[in-house]
């Protein structure tokens, strides 16, 4: 099944790392992971980094994972939190 974008799941990222959704998600035992990064001035960047990483690359290639979210934010603060429905 291929993952899918969902607004929520961004909704998610613009917050804080802690954001309440999350915390919620882990709580209920949902699978839920997140990537962070700091300083990329593109999403290429990004993602180049994320994959050269064996955790970052793991939480996206997580066989439960099912959505994900995408956001950039002051200071080039990028966020991906990856889910799947409960």
């Amino acid at each position: 099944m291929p993952i899918t974008w969902q607004a929520k799941a961004t909704l998610a990222t613009l917050a804080q790392p802690d954001y309440p959704l999350v915390i919620a998600q882990r709580r209920k035992g949902c699978f839920v992971a997140e990537n962070t990064e700091r300083g990329q001035r593109s999403l290429d960047e990004v993602m180049v980094g994320w994959k050269a990483s064996k955790g970052h690359y793991k939480n996206m290639t997580h066989k439960k994972a099912r959505e994900f979210g995408l956001a950039r934010g002051l200071y080039n603060y990028w966020v991906m939190v990856l889910t799947a429905p409960c």
